[in-house]
């Protein structure tokens, strides 16, 4: 009998034990940074990052603020620096990525946020122009129709730098790869990798620019040579023209 009451005891503990850690939800699971991309400009403007826990099993989840037991970092830290509460401080032009880690339950957890800063508007700490740079210096798309947005930084002699992809003009080496508005938007066409240039003009007259890349994995592009009929003279109709043109955009023609 009193085997039995023990077993029965030692059962009920068990049971009971499992039940309890199948609603524990003192696990951290994964975590989110917010906002996931954010814009500064040079100058000291900060921006606080925030991180999200998600904590528990799928059925019993629950979330709370874990900003301050998260550890922060920039990639790029002469882009931005991060300091141990989430705030973002914004140094020079660029791309940065932050990282936010935290101690999860079955080990480290993290999650990122993209921080673009840009110079400004005006010339910051004076001086000419100097130099021009595209961020970021290479992008690819999927298919013909997407769309990628290129940034030109102006660095002039102080070393000051500034935003100037209103100010210049944009080229694009191949417009059947490639289109590039006056805003620095790329719009693929067809397959292949266009050279994207920004062009500026100082106040000397003197042209600087520079470079990226901009390709179209997917579509298809081909050259293709239509061959006009003979008329009754003997004459052709025209003379034929290998013309490019993408399977993907059926925009195949024939110049005469």
């Amino acid at each position: 009998m009193f085997d039995r009451r023990c077993l029965w005891v030692v059962s009920l503990f068990c049971l009971t034990l499992g039940l309890s850690s199948c609603t524990s939800n003192s696990g951290l699971d994964s975590i989110q940074v917010s906002p996931a991309t954010a814009s500064l400009v040079v100058g000291g403007a900060t921006l606080q990052m925030t991180a999200t826990g998600t904590f528990g099993n799928a059925s019993h989840q629950s979330t709370q603020n874990v900003t301050g037991v998260t550890t922060w970092s920039s990639a790029i830290e002469g882009v931005a620096k991060v300091n141990s509460a989430g705030v973002v401080t914004a140094v020079g032009a660029g791309i940065t990525t932050i990282t936010g880690t935290a101690k999860g339950f079955n080990g480290p957890v993290s999650s990122t946020a993209t921080i673009t800063v840009t110079g400004g508007g005006g010339t910051g700490g004076g001086g000419a122009l100097a130099s021009v740079s595209i961020i970021p210096s290479a992008q690819s798309v999927a298919s013909p129709g997407e769309t990628s947005q290129f940034i030109a930084i102006g660095t002039t002699t102080s070393g000051a730098t500034e935003d100037i992809t209103n100010q210049v003009t944009w080229e694009s080496s191949s417009q059947q790869i490639a289109t590039i508005s006056k805003g620095g938007l790329a719009t693929a066409v067809g397959q292949g990798t266009s050279a994207i240039t920004a062009i500026a003009v100082t106040s000397s007259n003197s042209v600087i620019t520079g470079s990226a890349t901009f390709t179209v994995v997917g579509g298809t592009t081909e050259q293709v040579t239509h061959h006009l009929p003979q008329q009754p003279d003997g004459h052709f109709a025209g003379t034929a023209e290998s013309v490019l043109c993408t399977r993907d955009r059926g925009d195949c023609g024939t110049r005469i």
